[in-house]
């Protein structure tokens, strides 16, 4: 065996196994011992960097599946960090509305209680009376082009801030929340 095939890389023994198979076209097909010989090394420098091959995509995947596992554990330790900051959070506001705080100050922490008006949508009663007309744009365009209402709740809000008389659908609520500093 040639102690050359097991430094060789992949492009190299493929290349080898080429110019073996010329050589072979080249002799009309006579497979002569030289031929043979170099033949059997490249085949088996092809198999042991199949192998080498094989073994570090197994590595590379076990690394990788390590680190989903990893990044989903740490995601669900955030998740609860989140959950419970918001649930602190809300408790603090409830506790500070009913004793009717604004700021509770204490010795390294200073909470103020922020009143904002929130926007709620039931897309779908509010899209409905539009329904006919979105519809008739979207058969004005070619097929591979699509319309999709959007709502902003900004401009709904500017709209209807001063009035009594709201669209159906919408709803705008307040919304308490505690700053920490």
């Amino acid at each position: 065996m040639n102690e050359n095939q097991n430094t060789l890389t992949l492009f190299q023994l493929s290349a080898e196994m080429a110019a073996i198979e010329a050589a072979l076209i080249e002799n009309g097909g006579e497979l002569t011992p030289e031929l043979e010989t170099a033949m059997a090394e490249t085949s088996e420098g092809l198999q042991r960097k199949a192998d080498g091959y094989g073994i570090l995509l197994a590595k590379f995947a076990a690394v990788s599946d390590a680190c989903k596992a990893e990044i989903d554990r740490i995601q669900n330790i955030k998740k609860t960090a989140d959950n419970s900051v918001k649930r602190i959070k809300g408790h603090l506001a409830e506790t500070m509305r009913a004793f009717e705080m604004k700021h509770l100050d204490g010795e390294t922490h200073k909470f103020t209680l922020t009143q904002s008006t929130g926007t709620v949508i039931d897309e779908d009663a509010v899209l409905r009376p539009y329904e006919e007309k979105i519809a008739k744009f979207q058969d004005t365009l070619p097929a591979w082009l699509t319309v999709k209402a959007s709502i902003s709740k900004t401009a709904l809000k500017d709209a209807f801030k001063d009035s009594e008389v709201k669209p159906e659908g919408v709803d705008f609520v307040d919304n308490y929340t505690v700053r920490v500093r």
